[in-house]
């Protein structure tokens, strides 16, 4: 996987954005190569956190983080964290006018741990509409 050395390049240069993106692509990455069991993994937590960590507010990586948020805690049985976390990104989604809340991918409410359907979703790969 090259996102280790994309995030430290990014840190290097002090770049949040890009470290944020970094980290986004290795979820996305362990994601569509294990599938949802793959958000249970320690892996999976530590690259949503990193991408928590550097996403700035207001911006497409703080949408994508708690997108990511949200799914980690969906797929680890805390549908009520994972919840709100998804309201947060769809709330700045719409307010930034993102489109991460896509027909992309089938992620976003089939988990069997959320309370509601969230619509379908791509984890990453955020577009101005």
């Amino acid at each position: 996987m090259v996102a280790p050395e994309a995030l430290s390049l990014a840190e290097d240069l002090g770049d949040s954005t890009r470290a944020s993106r970094a980290c986004g692509l290795a979820v996305t990455l362990i994601y569509r190569t294990g599938g949802t069991e793959a958000l249970r993994t320690s892996e999976a937590a530590q690259w949503v956190e990193r991408a928590d960590r550097y996403a700035k507010p207001g911006t497409v990586e703080r949408a994508v983080a708690d997108a990511f948020l949200a799914l980690l805690r969906f797929y680890n049985d805390r549908s009520e964290e994972g919840v709100a976390h998804a309201g947060k990104a769809l709330e700045l989604a719409r307010r930034s006018r993102l489109a991460i809340f896509g027909k992309s991918a089938p992620a976003w409410g089939r988990s069997p741990a959320s309370s509601r359907r969230i619509g379908n979703t791509a984890p990453y790969g955020c577009e101005r509409t």
